[in-house]
């Protein structure tokens, strides 16, 4: 599962309303059998809001694809969340691979991307490579979360070298394990291969753990080498995914913690060159005019807004004076800002107050607005 492509197809619908439903998932069992429990009483919640917002008629053709969804999801094998979208016209099951809050969200202009776009800048989506003699296995990584391909390349194991396929020069070389050594060598091209196949369609930074030789061995020879961001060392081919989860939650941190501490920087630079909009009405304004680099966001803050006439400003409370209400404007900015080619980047509560929790940063200086 691609997040960024999902986004991006979620992204793409333009006839609303649109409906988001996100719940939390319990992956231990028999806790997670409560999990079909609470995803049917959030429908049935929304089944109501629907029926109160448009009437019976048009909440009927959206029930149809919402719960059409949801007979499809696997409640014993889900990742921390999932999420149902849903317009008239489409729909689409999510699985988020963290603990999302609930929520239902109905909207006239887009769905709730929040907890997907959180996924993909703040959890850190990567591949995690095991090889060792043992079965070689392959992860997509969101975060602390790890989903293992299986399919017909992966997982593989490394078999016993024939030695009629490779001529030892010495019978020296033979006791020190030549044809072993050989064999794994041939072996890690293919895996090698395989693995690059993917990080084609998908390049997303790599972590290999493993035994140092074959380790090492990827790093000088492997063409996938060039996404490699670290190395553990250790025997992890037979680990099961909780310590190997363990043992990537280090890593997992501290390329987090690096990308924040990097973009608080280049924030209080911007500071003094002027290229900095703060709270969400002035980010609003300097996203609308496409005057955007990367918006910092703080995690868990949302609040609703009212589209101004001009469609250049919002206001934070109704007025009277608007062209539709956004359940979550910050929402709705962090999809502006996507669609004007900027980053997100979010941090923890309280970092950005006095910022107004959130700072955007331009691309170059302009003279504030003053519109109240």
């Amino acid at each position: 599962m691609n997040l960024n492509k999902e986004i991006d197809l979620l992204r793409k619908q333009q006839q609303g309303p649109y409906v988001s439903i996100i719940a939390p998932m319990k992956m231990v069992f028999p806790e997670s059998k409560q999990n079909s429990i609470g995803m049917k009483t959030l429908i049935q919640k929304t089944e109501k809001e629907l029926e109160r917002k448009f009437g019976r008629e048009q909440a009927n053709k959206l029930m149809e694809n919402i719960q059409g969804l949801e007979k499809d999801i696997d409640y014993q094998h889900t990742l921390n969340g999932v999420g149902i979208f849903a317009t008239p016209s489409f729909s689409r099951i999510v699985h988020i691979p963290y603990k999302p809050d609930e929520r239902i969200v109905i909207d006239d202009h887009s769905f709730e991307l929040r907890d997907l776009v959180y996924a993909t800048n703040r959890l850190f989506q990567y591949w995690v490579l095991n090889i060792s003699e043992d079965p070689v296995r392959l992860f997509m990584g969101y975060g602390y979360e790890l989903q293992e391909i299986m399919d017909e390349k992966f997982p593989t194991k490394f078999l016993s070298p024939s030695q009629e396929n490779v001529e030892a020069p010495t019978p020296h070389a033979r006791e020190k394990g030549y044809y072993k050594d050989k064999y794994m060598e041939k072996f890690i091209h293919e895996v090698d291969n395989n693995l690059f196949d993917y990080l084609k369609n998908d390049s997303f930074p790599l972590i290999v753990m493993g035994t140092t030789k074959p380790v090492s061995y990827f790093k000088e020879h492997a063409k996938s080498a060039r996404y490699v961001i670290e190395t553990i060392e250790g025997k992890t081919g037979s680990k099961p995914v909780h310590e190997l989860r363990q043992a990537l939650q280090p890593v997992v941190d501290g390329y987090i913690q690096k990308t924040i501490d990097e973009n608080m920087a280049r924030l209080r630079e911007a500071i003094g060159k002027k290229k900095v909009s703060q709270g969400l009405r002035e980010a609003w304004r300097a996203v609308s005019t496409g005057n955007v680099d990367t918006l910092l966001v703080e995690e868990g803050y949302h609040h609703e807004g009212y589209l101004g006439e001009d469609g250049f400003d919002i206001a934070l409370s109704d007025n009277g004076r608007h062209n539709g209400r956004m359940a979550d404007a910050v929402d709705d900015l962090i999809e502006m800002v996507l669609d004007k080619g900027g980053k997100i980047v979010f941090v923890s509560a309280g970092r950005l107050e006095e910022f107004g929790k959130v700072a955007l940063i331009k691309r170059y200086f302009e003279e504030a607005n003053t519109a109240v």
